[in-house]
């Protein structure tokens, strides 16, 4: 089962479920493979955890592999 669900934030603060993840990793490449502007704002959410990240496209960290 997924642990992360990815949330793209709309201007006007309303959600929109992007898709699932199983690691911190695969949701960031998830948002990376999205045509975003850079003001964009996603949201990264653990059920399990009940801890929600908010990450903006122009400041995702780098990764490699």
């Amino acid at each position: 089962m997924d642990a992360l669900d990815v949330f793209r934030l709309t201007p006007d603060g309303s959600v929109i479920w992007i898709g699932s993840a199983d690691s911190l990793r695969t949701a960031l490449k998830v948002i990376k493979a999205l045509k975003v502007k850079p003001s964009d704002a996603f949201l990264i959410h653990d059920s399990k955890r009940n801890d929600t990240l908010t990450v903006r496209a122009n400041k995702l960290p780098f990764l490699t592999h």
